[in-house]
């Protein structure tokens, strides 16, 4: 496996809480498989006190399966979000809030790259190099989590804003149990690929000095 392949399971691990155990001989680990492993944002992640696992949300196209959003839901009302580039060159991925059960804007927060990204609207929209993955936090800034939790650092709860509203326990055991009753919403057919393929959506556009 490549650096950008073992990124990739690590990703995916944290995302869905699966155990993290190392299998490597820690006395002799390369720096970019250390790196890898010792990654704050995405082992907070996995041990976020929801504790529900993410899944898969959309793919496509539906035959191949090489780009993929996998997401799920983390305390104070954030989502944690793997963008996934299965195939052979760098594709722009789209994630669409909808699927992530979010409205309106949330604060990006990049977890590879340790940094705010700013805000972003309705969906999230990253180039994904070949066989990697971008790993986000997003932080809902507008709807109904308006004012909790206003960054998205790594999976750590940052507190609330400007106060008009505190996330409790029974706020957070909603959110699970919504993300426990969403199911997939990703295009099912080859039909439904193509009719989004028709209205123009960025994720299906290949740029050719890329390949």
């Amino acid at each position: 496996m490549t650096t950008s392949e073992y990124r990739c399971q690590f990703a995916i691990w944290a995302l869905m809480k699966a155990p993290l155990l190392i299998s490597t001989d820690v006395t002799n680990m390369s720096a970019a498989t250390l790196e890898i492993l010792s990654n704050t944002d995405v082992i907070a992640i996995n041990q976020d006190a929801l504790g529900v696992a993410g899944r898969l949300v959309e793919e496509r196209p539906p035959d191949a399966a090489h780009l993929q959003v996998w997401a799920g839901p983390l305390s104070a009302g954030r989502v944690a979000v793997v963008l996934w580039n299965r195939g052979e060159t760098m594709q722009e991925i789209l994630g669409r809030f909808v699927n992530m059960q979010l409205e309106g804007s949330a604060r990006v927060y990049d977890c590879l790259a340790h940094e705010d990204l700013g805000i972003a609207s309705g969906q999230l929209v990253r180039n994904v190099s070949a066989h990697d993955v971008a790993v986000f936090v997003l932080t809902p800034t507008t709807g109904e989590h308006e004012d909790v939790g206003r960054r998205g650092d790594g999976g750590r709860q940052q507190g609330v804003a400007g106060g008009s509203r505190a996330w409790t326990a029974a706020h957070d055991a909603a959110w699970a149990a919504r993300w426990r009753g969403h199911g997939v919403a990703y295009p099912q057919s080859r039909l439904a690929w193509e009719a989004e393929k028709q209205a123009g959506s960025k994720i299906y556009r290949r740029r050719a000095n890329r390949r």
